[in-house]
């Protein structure tokens, strides 16, 4: 399942875009999440605006009758998107849950720290994948939300973005029993596409110099049709070659690989 469902994001680009060009972006980035949360914690209010039967603008109305003014224009705008559309009512939460992620990357986006925010959430995916108990302590249904924002800010600090933690919160919170090294390599891979590149992520025995970060670079955006992002883990058990990702496909070029293919071949002999 993708990070965020892209009927959302096609919903909701045009007011977080708007909100930008105001110079609203911070402070949408901050409500959107935020009522998200009011909304989704009471059931009352939730089941309304989830409800198919009333109209979206009924829907916007309510919202605005409860919350009033706590909250600006743009940040309504992002929400009446979202109620006009029947489909992504019928989710409400997801939906909430996506424009959240969705107002904090465009934050990120206006304010040039996208690349921070990729290599930011590469880096951590890449240690919630080595580190088990890491990884149960933020997926653990029995520890509270406040309690896993807690680790997050112990473990990120000022080694972050404001931008990246508070979406590595996000998903943290949206994850439940899900992969969350997947999440975060997803979120990577969104930040990477919000400024028209592709995340390759390239496993190797040993570090590769830069002539060669270029000609693979090159190859895999001749591939792809578009520029791509290298990110370069090293992994012994690769032997020889590499081993590329880029979305879902895995390009295989291992020396380990090619042995296993030939052993395969002088068995079936």
């Amino acid at each position: 399942m993708p990070l965020v469902d892209p009927a959302v994001a096609e919903a909701v680009d045009a007011p977080l875009r708007e909100a930008a060009a105001a110079g609203l972006s911070e402070r949408v980035a901050d409500e959107v999440p935020a009522l998200s949360r009011a909304v989704l914690d009471e059931p009352r209010l939730r089941g309304a605006l989830s409800d198919v039967f009333v109209p979206g603008d009924a829907k916007s109305a309510m919202l605005r009758d409860v919350v009033g003014d706590q909250v600006h224009p743009q940040t309504y705008a992002v929400f009446d998107a979202l109620l006009a559309r029947l489909p992504l009512v019928r989710n409400l939460r997801r939906s909430l849950e996506d424009a959240s992620v969705l107002a904090v990357l465009v934050d990120a986006e206006s304010r040039g720290l996208l690349g921070e925010v990729e290599d930011e959430a590469f880096r951590l995916a890449r240690l919630l994948r080595s580190e088990r108990d890491l990884r149960y302590a933020l997926t653990d249904i029995t520890i509270t939300s406040e309690a896993k924002h807690a680790l997050i800010d112990d473990l990120l600090g000022d080694k972050a973005t404001p931008q990246t933690v508070a979406l590595v919160k996000l998903i943290v919170d949206q994850a439940r029993r899900e992969d969350i090294s997947e999440r975060l390599f997803q979120l990577a891979e969104l930040a990477a596409e919000a400024h028209d590149r592709v995340l390759a992520e390239v496993r190797c025995a040993v570090d590769l110099d830069d002539d060669r970060r270029r000609r693979l670079a090159a190859a895999l955006s001749e591939a792809t049709g578009r520029p791509v992002e290298l990110k370069v883990v090293i992994d012994p058990s690769i032997l020889g070659g590499v081993v590329a990702r880029v979305g879902d496909e895995v390009i295989d070029g291992s020396v380990k690989r090619n042995l296993q293919q030939a052993l395969y071949r002088l068995t079936r002999t």
